[in-house]
């Protein structure tokens, strides 16, 4: 390989990590974009204000390290349709609780939502 060669080999890779990269991160349909976009909803939503209170948090199971995984998700097919679950947790002042989300993806390829539901001890609120 030559200079110019090389140097289109690597900006074509980077451009490509690059890509890649963002698609989990930033996309609406990765379990990071459905964590967020879920998050904004209860943040959101005044039952689940009165609930948890503010300022409100989000975060993920706790590892062995003592640090919070963003999401716990599970993407599987049923009958040729494609779901993903995402699990994650919210607190606040008043109280904590858990964020159950199921979504489906339509003719489009986007996920919608078949439910969102907040779960604390003593209180469940759907949301979606």
């Amino acid at each position: 390989m030559n200079r110019n060669e090389n140097d289109i080999f690597h900006v074509s890779f980077s451009g490509l990590l690059f890509y890649l990269l963002w698609k989990e991160l930033c996309s609406r349909e990765s379990p990071n974009g459905i964590y967020s976009e879920a998050l904004n909803m209860c943040k959101e939503h005044g039952q689940v204000i009165d609930l948890v209170g503010e300022p409100m948090k989000g975060f993920g199971e706790t590892t062995s390290r003592g640090r919070r995984r963003l999401v716990s998700h599970t993407e599987y097919e049923v009958n040729g349709e494609q779901f993903m679950q995402v699990k994650f947790y919210i607190s606040g002042p008043k109280d904590r609780a858990t964020v159950n989300v199921q979504v489906k993806k339509n003719d489009q390829g986007r996920y919608e939502y078949d439910y969102l539901i907040v779960k604390t001890k003593f209180e469940q609120i759907r949301i979606k």
